[in-house]
Parts: C-alpha cells; sequence; structure tokens
C-alpha cells in the first residue's frame, strides 16, 4: 500500500506535472472506455472514483452526450480542483470526498463506473470492487485500469523515461513506486467477478491491466 499526503500545495502540484500526459494518458484511456459505451445516450450518470485532478473524468465526458457527472476523491484539495477542470471544459461535477471503500452514493445509481490507478493503493482492493458494486446500476458498466504486476517491465521503464522527461524526477519516480506496487491483473478479474458482476474482462495493455465489467 503507498501513502501520500495530499496537501494543497502536492495536490496543485501533481495537476501541472501531469498536465502534460493528458494527450497520451488519460485521453486515450477515455477512447478506449467510450468504445463500449452507447455515447450516443444522453444523460448518463458517470461516477469517476479517485479521479484526482479530473483529466480521466473530464476526458471522458468530453465524448459523451450531456453526461451527468459525480467525481469522487479521499482528497477535498483534489476535488476542488477536478471541479474547476470540468468547469473549464463546460462541465459541472457533484463532487463525493470520503474514503473509496464508502462513498455516499445510493445503490444501482450509476450507468458508468470508472477506477483508475487506485487499487494499487489500498489495503483490500476487494472492498473497493464491491463498493463499484453496490453503486453500478443493473447493466452499468465498469472500467478499472491499474498497474499490471506481470507485465513487462520494460514498457514500465520507458514510460518512467518519459514521464521524468516531460514532468519531473519526483513524478516519474512516484510513477515506478506505484508500478512496483501493481497487482495481478488476473487477479483482479476474479475478485472483480466475485464481486458478482454477470460479465468480466481481463485485458493486459503494456505495463496496465484493463477491466471490463457488466452488472
Amino acid at each position: 500500500m503507498i501513502e501520500y499526503e495530499w496537501t494543497q500545495e502536492l495536490c496543485e502540484s501533481y495537476t501541472n506535472n501531469i498536465r502534460p500526459m493528458i494527450k497520451h494518458d488519460h485521453f486515450n484511456w477515455a477512447a478506449k472506455i467510450v468504445k463500449q459505451i452507447n455515447s450516443s445516450q444522453e444523460n448518463l450518470k458517470y461516477l469517476d472514483i479517485a479521479t484526482g485532478p479530473g483529466f480521466l473524468l473530464v476526458e471522458v465526458a468530453k465524448m459523451l452526450e450531456k453526461p451527468v457527472l459525480f467525481a469522487h476523491d479521499g482528497s477535498k484539495f483534489m476535488l476542488n480542483i477536478a471541479e474547476k477542470e470540468a468547469k473549464n471544459s463546460g462541465f459541472e461535477i457533484q463532487k463525493f470526498h470520503s474514503d473509496a471503500e464508502k462513498i455516499n452514493i445510493e445503490n444501482n445509481s450509476m450507468d458508468i463506473v470508472t477506477c483508475k490507478q487506485l487499487l494499487h493503493e489500498v489495503k483490500s482492493p476487494e472492498k473497493i470492487i464491491s463498493e463499484i458494486y453496490r453503486v453500478c446500476k443493473p447493466d452499468g458498466k465498469v472500467f478499472i485500469v491499474d498497474f499490471d504486476k506481470n507485465s513487462s517491465s520494460i514498457g514500465a521503464k520507458l514510460i518512467k523515461t518519459f514521464v521524468k522527461v516531460n514532468t519531473n524526477k519526483q513524478i516519474a519516480d512516484n510513477f515506478w513506486k506505484s508500478y512496483k506496487n501493481g497487482l495481478d491483473g488476473k487477479k483482479v478479474k476474479q475478485m472483480t467477478k466475485d464481486a458478482g458482476f454477470s460479465k468480466v474482462f481481463y485485458i493486459k495493455s503494456g505495463y496496465n491491466y484493463f477491466i471490463l465489467a457488466k452488472k
């Protein structure tokens, strides 16, 4: 488990440093996610868990028709940043500040749930996945992205260098620390099945696993 003290200064620094990665990371993941959704449907309720500065949330929202956006994070500072990022792109969000194991959102209420780069940081990923299942609507879709323990370290080392060049050494070192703490993607797939999802798919994508699930 990795722990950071997300002060306002750290949140702002993190946001500014990873902003150059949006077009290489968050945009590409958003495109993969939206391919699995009926993006022409209006007013889909979309929750992003551990949203951070909201980069993935906003990139997905841009590809949907009038989405209703919900942002969760354990840091109030991050949620305020995500709110500003969304507003700058013409969106409003509803913010939820809590531990990811207990989010104050109704059962069976979300059409889409995303969770990117969180599970490697928590003590009990099973509890997070169970909470995702709880808030997801029947027939709703869930997308989990995180570092795959069984992926080749070669790709991750290249990304570490890329991040260092495009951001700074601290962000690159934190990336590497997180990568080394990654979970086995196939085990996460099984956790997702055990949570009760009717359909679960595991895709290895570079140094990440990509879990697609339907309730």
